[in-house]
């Protein structure tokens, strides 16, 4: 809905196609930085709280996962944003992107409510 809002308004202003596909492209490019971003910060958080004693809430990684499985999990999550977002069309990676900044940041947020600092730092 946001993205449709955006878009109209700068239709309305009278941006070109090309206009338009760069504002599209920096957006997209924008939210991916955002996705890798909440990425690394859950990282810090998980790799932090998980060795506390907080039982992990992603059934990949299950309850209680090591080092190397938080690394491999993070790891393999980083690169799939990078994957897609060389496949996809430009409108599709932004709701892509929002969706994972959005979940690791909700992430992020349940760490935070346990008592581990944001971002793990």
């Amino acid at each position: 809905m946001r993205t449709s809002i955006a878009l109209a308004l700068v239709l309305a202003a009278g941006c070109t196609p090309s206009t338009m596909a760069r504002a599209l492209r920096y957006g997209a490019t924008g939210t991916e930085i955002a996705a890798q971003g909440a990425l690394a910060c859950d990282w810090g958080s998980t790799r932090t709280a998980v060795p506390l004693g907080y039982v992990e809430q992603n059934p990949i990684m299950g309850t209680h996962p090591d080092g190397p499985t938080i690394a491999g999990y993070f790891a393999t999550s980083s690169a799939l944003v990078v994957a897609y977002n060389r496949v996809l069309p430009d409108v599709l990676r932004i709701i892509a992107n929002v969706g994972v900044a959005g979940a690791e940041i909700a992430a992020v947020q349940g760490n935070d409510a346990v008592g581990v600092s944001t971002c793990g730092i």
